[in-house]
């Protein structure tokens, strides 16, 4: 029977089965398959869209946009009416 204050339980232990690996040991050689980083890579420089224009039309030329833009939004016609038209 042990003491009430009897710490060898917690002393540590030969592995059982010999020279098994630890888990930390396992992990570490198991590292090199996992990638770098997380994520999606980053866009590049050049391909980034980073200037934001603003644009002032008149109430008419407003209407006549939102009449055939239908329910999409208004940026998101714009955009793609630049795309289809002048950057082509």
């Amino acid at each position: 029977m042990t003491k009430h204050n009897d710490i060898s339980s917690f002393a540590p232990k030969e592995p059982r089965g010999g020279n098994k690996k630890s888990i930390l040991e396992t992990v570490h050689e198991n590292s090199t398959n996992v990638p770098k980083k997380a994520g999606r890579k980053p866009i590049e420089a050049s391909k980034k869209k980073t200037a934001p224009v603003t644009i002032t039309f008149t109430q008419s030329e407003i209407e006549k946009i939102r009449e055939n833009a239908g329910q999409i939004p208004l940026a998101i016609f714009l955009k793609s009416q630049l795309n289809e038209n002048i950057f082509k």
